[in-house]
C-alpha cells in the first residue's frame, strides 16, 4: 500500500523517535530511511527541518515543503499501478 509520511525534527507532540518507531512498522524488515526526503518501494517518507506540529498547516512554506510533494505522490500513486 503506498504510504507517504512527513515529519518535523521541531515536533513537541511528535518527537522524532515516535516517528522512529513508526518507520519500523512501515518499512520491510532490517530496511532504513535516511534524512529528508526518502523513498523505499511504496513508501515515502519527508523529514522537513525546523517544522513543528501545526507548520504543516500555518507556515510559509508548507505549499512547498508539503502540499507540493504530497500532490507528486498522489499523482504518481493513481497513475502507476500497484507493486
Amino acid at each position: 500500500m503506498p504510504l507517504c509520511l512527513f515529519y518535523g525534527d521541531r515536533d513537541a507532540l511528535i518527537p522524532e523517535a515516535n516517528f522512529q518507531l513508526l518507520q519500523d512498522q512501515v518499512l520491510p524488515k532490517g530496511e532504513s530511511i535516511g534524512p529528508l526526503h526518502q523513498k523505499s518501494g511504496n513508501v515515502e517518507i519527508h523529514k522537513i527541518s525546523d517544522y513543528n506540529h501545526l507548520d504543516y498547516m500555518w507556515a510559509k512554506d508548507a505549499s512547498e515543503l508539503v502540499n507540493t510533494p504530497l500532490r507528486t505522490f498522489l499523482t504518481n500513486v493513481m497513475t502507476t499501478p500497484l507493486q
